[in-house]
C-alpha cells in the first residue's frame, strides 16, 4: 500500500512537472512573440494599401497578422497576391467592431501584451530598416565563466572592443581585461609599468627633485600615483589617459595640480608612445579644458576627445567634441568637430548638469543623460527624445530631476541605423532607432538582476554583454 502510494506521489510530481513546463513554454513563446498587427480597411484607395510592399522584405521572425472581418477573407486572400508576402496569418474581428469604415489603415506592434504601439500604414514604410532586423525577442543568454574573478569596486567604466570587455575601476584604479571565448572569458589586468612616472619627467623634464622632496607631503592624501582616468582599447594597444599630480610653486605656497599625459602600451606593458597635455589648449581664441575622463577614441587616425570652455564660477558650456593636434609628443591645439548642445534646462540644473556624461565607442559618442548621439562616421548627431516620447511615454527632459531616462550603449547597425539600449525606471530597453526616417521601435525590455548596469554594452551590432556582479559570469545576447 506504501509502495503503490509513493509511486503515485511519484507520478504525480513528474505530472505535475511536465505540465508546469508546458506551461512556462507557452509563457515563453507568448512572451518573445514580436507581432505587427495590420488592420486594413478596403475602404481606402488601392494607393494607401499599397504601403504593404515594404514588408517583403523584413526579418521572418517578426509574425505578420492580418485583423479582418469574418466576411472580408476572401478579399484580403486575392488583395495580398499583388504583394506577394511570405507567411502570414489572419484573426477575424467581431462584426460589431469598434473600428468603424471610415477609419484609415493602421498598425499595431506588439512586443507583449502590456507593450503595443499604434501607427498608420502610411508610416509603414519609416520602419522598413527595422523590420529587417527585429523579430522575436532574445532568447536565454548564453553564458560565459570567468576564469578568475577579479576584484573590483562598482565605480566602473565599460569599453568593448570586438571580443574583449575592457572595466576601468576609478576607485581601485586598475584596468582589467576580459577576453571573451567560446565558454570562458580569460581576465588580466593592465598594469602600468613601474617606469612610466620616470619616463615621464624625463620626456618632459620634469623637476623631479622638487617632487621628490613634496612626496611625502602628498603620498597621505594618495596624490603620489598615476591615476588612470580612461581607457581606450585600439588595435592591439591600450591607451590609457592619465593624471598625474605634481607640486607647483605659488608664491609662498604650494599647489598640487594634475597634469594629463595619454600613454599607449603593447600587449605585453611596454610604452609605445607617450603624449603630454598640461593646462588649457587654444581652440577658437578661446581656453578650452580637455576631460579625458568622458573617454577618448581614435577616428580615422585623429586622437578625439571631449572639451569644456572655461567658464566663470557658476557658469556652464556644452561640452565640445574636438579633435586633438599631436605634435612631439605633445597636445598644442584642438579643431573643433561638434558642440552636442543640451536644453537649456539641462544647464540650470546644476545638480543634473553634473550627473550629464558620456562615453565614445568605435565611431559613436554616447550621452548618458540625454537620448543624443554622434556618428564620426556620417559627421551628424541624432536626437531621439521626440520618439521616446511618443512610443514609450518618456520625456528625458521632463524626468531629468527623477534620473528616470539612461543611456545605457548604442552601436550603429547599418548606416543611419543604431540598436540603442536604455534605461527607463530601472527597466532597460533594447531599440532600433532610424535616424534618416526618424522613427524607433523598441526590441525588447527586462529587468536586470544581480548584473552591473554599467556593464551593459553592445560587442557588436547583435550581440549585448552583461556582467554579474559576482564577476563569476558573462552573458551574451542574441540580439539578431
Amino acid at each position: 500500500m506504501i509502495e503503490g502510494l509513493s509511486n503515485l506521489k511519484y507520478h504525480f510530481i513528474v505530472i505535475f512537472l511536465f505540465i508546469l513546463t508546458l506551461t512556462n513554454s507557452a509563457s515563453a513563446r507568448k512572451r518573445h512573440a514580436t507581432a505587427l498587427n495590420i488592420h486594413l480597411n478596403f475602404n481606402e484607395c488601392v494607393n494607401c494599401n499599397s504601403y504593404l510592399g515594404t514588408l517583403k522584405g523584413c526579418n521572418p521572425d517578426l509574425e505578420i497578422v492580418f485583423w479582418i472581418k469574418k466576411s472580408q477573407e476572401s478579399i484580403l486572400k486575392e488583395f495580398l497576391k499583388a504583394f506577394d508576402l511570405r507567411e502570414y496569418s489572419v484573426k477575424i474581428l467581431r462584426e460589431k467592431s469598434s473600428d468603424s469604415s471610415y477609419k484609415g489603415s493602421y498598425c499595431i506592434y506588439q512586443l507583449s501584451e502590456d507593450f503595443k504601439f499604434k501607427f498608420s500604414l502610411e508610416e509603414l514604410p519609416k520602419y522598413d530598416r527595422i523590420f529587417n532586423h527585429i523579430g522575436n525577442s532574445w532568447p536565454n543568454p548564453k553564458e560565459i565563466e570567468i576564469d578568475k574573478v577579479p576584484l573590483l569596486s562598482t565605480n566602473l567604466r565599460t569599453h568593448t572592443e570586438d571580443s574583449l570587455v575592457i572595466r576601468f575601476d576609478y576607485v581601485l584604479n586598475k584596468v582589467v581585461v576580459f577576453e571573451i571565448g567560446n565558454k570562458i572569458a580569460q581576465t588580466r589586468e593592465i598594469q602600468l609599468p613601474g617606469s612610466l612616472k620616470q619616463e615621464i619627467f624625463r620626456k618632459f623634464d620634469l623637476d623631479s627633485i622638487f617632487y621628490y622632496s613634496v612626496l611625502p607631503y602628498i603620498t597621505p592624501y594618495n596624490k603620489d600615483k598615476l591615476r588612470i582616468q580612461s581607457v581606450f582599447w585600439r588595435k592591439k594597444e591600450c591607451w590609457v589617459s592619465l593624471a598625474l599630480p605634481f607640486p607647483i610653486k605659488e608664491q609662498n605656497d604650494t599647489a598640487i595640480v594634475d597634469f594629463i599625459y595619454l600613454v599607449s602600451l603593447s600587449a605585453n606593458g611596454e610604452i609605445v608612445q607617450l603624449v603630454e597635455c598640461i593646462g588649457p589648449v587654444n581652440i577658437n581664441a578661446e581656453l578650452t579644458e580637455i576631460d579625458f575622463q568622458d573617454g577618448f577614441i581614435f577616428h580615422n587616425g585623429d586622437l578625439v576627445t571631449c572639451t569644456y570652455q572655461s567658464f566663470p564660477e557658476n557658469e556652464r558650456t556644452h561640452p565640445m567634441l574636438a579633435v586633438a593636434q599631436i605634435k612631439n609628443g605633445r597636445i598644442n591645439s584642438l579643431r573643433p568637430l561638434k558642440s552636442p548642445n543640451l536644453p537649456e534646462s539641462y544647464l540650470k540644473d546644476s545638480l543634473f548638469y553634473d550627473f550629464t556624461g558620456s562615453h565614445f565607442t568605435k565611431n559613436l559618442y554616447v550621452m548618458y543623460s540625454y537620448p543624443k548621439i554622434f556618428d564620426f562616421d556620417l559627421d551628424k548627431e541624432w536626437e531621439f527624445n521626440t520618439q521616446l516620447k511618443l512610443v514609450d511615454d518618456l520625456d528625458a527632459d521632463n524626468h531629468k530631476n527623477d534620473f528616470d531616462f539612461f543611456m545605457a550603449d548604442a552601436i550603429m547597425i547599418e548606416e543611419g541605423l543604431y540598436r540603442i539600449a536604455y534605461a527607463k525606471k530601472g527597466d532597460f530597453r533594447i531599440a532600433i532607432y532610424d535616424a534618416y526616417s526618424g522613427a524607433l521601435l523598441i526590441q525588447d525590455f527586462f529587468r536586470p538582476k544581480r548584473i552591473f548596469s554599467n556593464s551593459i554594452r553592445f560587442l557588436d551590432s547583435n550581440t549585448l554583454h552583461t556582467i554579474r556582479t559576482d564577476y563569476k559570469t558573462i552573458y551574451l545576447y542574441n540580439l539578431e
